[in-house]
């Protein structure tokens, strides 16, 4: 029997019916498993949630992060989905996609939260709170090249009197 090509009165696929809520919670489940599979271990929804928190500079919950994986957010806010999709390295466009193999997967945006998360990290070791994410994610290059050179110099000059 030959298969029919599908035509524009061909009833819907199961993946054309999906909502974009359902598409998201799918690509972020995906996510979550691939994370356990590497870690040997299940990824904490409060972790996602605090690092998203970090990024967007408010507070995102467990909660919201719960409700996004079961679908149940249907106009997630575009700066949180883009913070959960890059706890795990990748974009508010994977998460959105219906093929997500066939976005494009940047690893230079991965370095960038790299050294995002670094500076970041490095400025509350100091106890300098309020540097997030997000407000790296929005300096030009030159710009991040001067904050990392400015917490660079407290650390070393922190450490220095530490020292004494």
């Amino acid at each position: 029997m030959d298969q029919q090509e599908p035509t524009a009165t061909s009833p819907p696929t199961a993946e054309a019916a999906l909502s974009e809520a359902d598409i998201i919670a799918r690509n972020l489940a995906r996510l979550f498993k691939e994370r356990r599979t590497q870690m040997g271990r299940k990824v904490p929804r409060e972790d996602v949630a605090e690092y998203a928190s970090k990024i967007v500079g408010e507070s995102v919950t467990r909660w919201w992060v719960s409700r996004l994986l079961n679908g149940e957010v249907t106009a997630p806010d575009p700066a949180r989905l883009d913070a959960v999709a890059q706890y795990f390295g990748k974009t508010a466009s994977y998460l959105r996609a219906r093929d997500p193999d066939a976005v494009d997967h940047d690893g230079e945006r991965e370095k960038k939260v790299d050294e995002w998360r670094e500076i970041a990290e490095m400025a509350e070791d100091l106890g300098a709170h309020g540097l997030n994410l997000r407000q790296l994610h929005e300096l030009s290059p030159d710009d991040l090249g001067i904050v990392r050179s400015l917490v660079e110099r407290l650390v070393a000059t922190h450490n220095e009197h530490r020292g004494d």
